[in-house]
């Protein structure tokens, strides 16, 4: 692709004396229309294609007007493809927006596609820009993976931090046993012990075979110690898994010193549907306080959640929690900004353009990167659940505040539920 540095540097020229003549035999070689510049967008699945095509849409639009508000001869625009839930398929979209000159993707929205297209990505010289990876395994400095969404071992610290603020002094751990859950439980590991807390045990069990008997046995066997040593106030269950939870709380009645406890859990059991539906009076009795990433409040996630809601008829979370959803979009900006500041689509450049560009608050807050191209950290709202005249309903009891890297509670909310 031609460069684009001259299209640029034309905001630069004064127009007077040499400097117009210069302007004139500049703007003599450029083409009358505009220049498009092509970057490639990939859905990570059929049913969040539609959400996806919304949020570039309203980006195209946007950079699209700002630009051209400010005289620069220039249009962008995003070619989206559809992963359709497939790590592979992910691959061969990446590969044939390569074929068709296309460098920079917006896409690996799932750890698992990010990881399988990451070699090819790497050594064709392409900038692969996620909206919601999160894997640490993916934390690699020099890469050519950039995720505006922080890794789960942020999460592990913010979660640390949330048991802390609680009066938590010891934990038992009741995890999936897989890659992410094993991440995170990395995590708090190392966290969670530097403020002084003990975790009492660690109990994994199969996803791919669930039997939850001889890991709440474990567990229960676990906790008694530890609330003996600590005291009940003192002691919690955290929790690492996804839909299954809801049968694993369920089963966990017949375990009385864990079902006595408060459980904490991460951004697999917050907003979790199985639980509210499934599980309402036991999702109710435990809680199960889980930190999501949310967007700083300002004007642009709330006009972001109007045009989005006016376009759909759905929530900004129709498809994923909303800071994600919110991602795609400041992703198409970020690439726009590193493609202008560069002053070309070469992706060496644009490569190194990225960070500086991304150190700026966009709708979802500061998005300032870390050494390995991921985003530092971001506001994590604290969900749980409470039955209100019979229905489960996800509710917020708190905030972590990723700026100033503390937690406040909802007091009211809390003290109403107390009250239940």
């Amino acid at each position: 692709m031609r460069d684009i540095g001259l299209i640029i540097a034309l905001s630069a020229i004064l127009l007077t004396g040499s400097a117009y003549l210069a302007s004139l035999q500049i703007w003599s070689t450029l083409p009358v229309e505009p220049m498009a510049i092509r970057i490639g967008v990939i859905s990570s699945s059929t049913q969040s294609l539609t959400s996806v095509k919304t949020l570039m849409g309203l980006a195209e639009e946007d950079i699209n007007s700002y630009y051209k508000s400010k005289g620069q001869d220039i249009t962008f625009r995003f070619e989206i493809s559809d992963a359709a839930g497939s790590n592979e398929a992910h691959l061969d979209r990446v590969k044939e927006f390569k074929a068709g000159g296309i460098n920079i993707v917006i896409g690996g929205a799932w750890s698992s596609q990010a990881s399988a297209s990451l070699p090819y990505v790497n050594e064709n010289d392409i900038l692969l820009i996620s909206p919601c990876s999160t894997s640490h395994a993916l934390a690699i400095p020099g890469d050519n993976l950039f995720r505006i969404c922080p890794d789960d071992a942020v999460q592990g610290r913010v979660m640390s931090e949330v048991l802390w603020s609680w009066g938590v002094k010891a934990i038992v751990v009741i995890q999936r046993g897989d890659d992410w859950a094993d991440g995170i439980y990395d995590a708090i590991f190392r966290n969670f012990p530097e403020k002084g807390g003990f975790i009492a045990a660690r109990s994994r069990y199969d996803p791919m075979n669930i039997d939850f008997g001889e890991c709440l046995r474990l567990a229960e066997e676990a906790a008694q110690e530890a609330v003996s040593q600590y005291g009940k106030d003192h002691v919690a269950v955290e929790v690492l898994g996804f839909h299954e939870v809801a049968d694993l709380v369920t089963t966990a009645k017949d375990y009385p010193t864990i079902y006595g406890l408060y459980w904490f859990g991460s951004d697999g059991t917050a907003l979790n549907i199985a639980l509210s539906d499934n599980a309402p009076k036991e999702a109710d009795h435990l809680k199960i306080f889980s930190p999501l990433t949310a967007p700083v409040e300002s004007q642009g996630i709330r006009a972001l959640r109007d045009r989005y809601l006016s376009s759909t008829g759905k929530t900004l979370e129709a498809y994923q929690a909303e800071f994600f959803a919110a991602n795609w979009y400041d992703a198409a900006w970020i690439c726009a900004k590193a493609v202008l500041e560069a002053g070309t689509t070469d992706t060496d450049k644009v490569k190194e353009a990225l960070p500086r560009v991304a150190d700026n608050n966009y709708t979802t807050g500061l998005c300032r990167l870390n050494p390995a191209g991921d985003r530092e950290t971001a506001d994590y709202i604290i969900w749980g659940y409470r039955l209100v005249d019979g229905i489960c309903e996800d509710t917020r009891y708190g905030l972590y505040d990723g700026l100033k890297g503390e937690v406040t509670w909802d007091a009211e909310m809390l003290g109403h539920n107390n009250g239940s």
